[in-house]
């Protein structure tokens, strides 16, 4: 990977996973502290090898034009959750800041699999218009973004973060903390990154699944996705003109998706794929993850 120099850009923290687990609006809470200099885009991905779809940074040079410092910013921090999928940006962020904090994210990961797949469908990576064959085909060479399996198998990649991070610089949360009380979870990353309570009450989901306005749009939205020249010149208007992420995905996503529910047969199939990484999720956080996520409870 290129070179990076820490003299010239410190960033804090890393939001580092895992994929639809509510990191877009933790993100977008964080951008808005005033003490919090935050990445826009929220995912670089700079220190990852692997060239994935939603890649945005290649260069140092191009890393740093996606932080925008003021006298008032204390800590600095972007959001590229395939960071904990990837093999090698861990390695590379502690070489390059030994001090840096990671907060992770999980969710139920049948959902949070079949939430990604719509949102790969949604941007086009995904040409594979069933879910179940998606799920069920054989895994794709190296870390790719449609091994779904691979994606939400959050207990191992935690597994591997800790062989590399201490649990002193490790936070963990879950989208069912930040459904049921997001001014808590908040308060709890505030303190994690040691920056003072800003007094936020109102929190907005961000990124939620949806469909492009129109043909046009989305026609757009292609365009500009799936060219890297257009959509560095999109990310540094949007960066300049301090529009917000959550404006962004508001713009282009002007209809909510109508979510089909995953079949029970399905559901308990990926139950079955996905058990034993479960219990090693819960090993490592510390409680029964059953309680929260029922596909995984036993049966009486």
């Amino acid at each position: 990977m290129d070179h990076f120099d820490i003299n010239e850009l410190k960033v804090d923290f890393f939001l580092a996973g895992a994929a639809k687990c509510g990191s877009s609006s933790l993100a977008e809470y964080l951008a808005q502290h005033k003490q919090i200099c935050f990445a826009y885009p929220k995912e670089p991905v700079f220190f990852a090898d692997e060239d994935f779809e939603s890649k945005y940074a290649f260069t140092w040079g191009e890393y740093k034009k996606c932080f925008k410092g003021k006298p008032e910013h204390r800590i600095t921090g972007e959001g590229s959750i395939l960071y904990m999928y990837s093999e090698t940006a861990i390695k590379h962020i502690l070489e390059y800041n030994p001090d840096a904090k990671f907060i992770v994210m999980l969710r139920n990961p049948i959902d949070q699999a079949y939430s990604f797949f719509l949102q790969l469908r949604h941007s086009e990576y995904e040409r594979e218009p069933d879910f179940k064959i998606a799920w069920q085909r054989q895994p794709l060479p190296g870390r790719s973004i449609l091994n779904y399996k691979d994606v939400v198998s959050t207990g191992a990649q935690l597994q591997n973060l800790l062989k590399l991070v201490s649990k002193d610089k490790l936070l963990l949360l879950t989208l069912e903390e930040l459904i049921e009380d997001p001014r808590a979870m908040y308060l709890k990353v505030l303190n994690f990154l040691s920056v003072d309570d800003d007094g936020k009450t109102e929190f907005e989901v961000v990124n939620q699944a949806g469909e492009h306005r129109n043909a046009l749009f989305k026609f757009i939205f292609m365009q500009v996705t799936n060219n890297k020249f257009l959509y560095k010149l999109a990310a540094n208007t949007i960066r300049t003109l301090g529009i917000s992420a959550n404006t962004v995905n508001k713009f282009h996503k002007g209809k909510k998706l109508k979510k089909q529910s995953l079949p029970d047969e399905l559901r308990q199939q990926m139950a079955d794929d996905l058990r034993e990484d479960v219990k090693l999720t819960a090993q490592i956080i510390g409680q029964d993850a059953t309680d929260k996520w029922r596909d995984f409870k036993p049966a009486d």
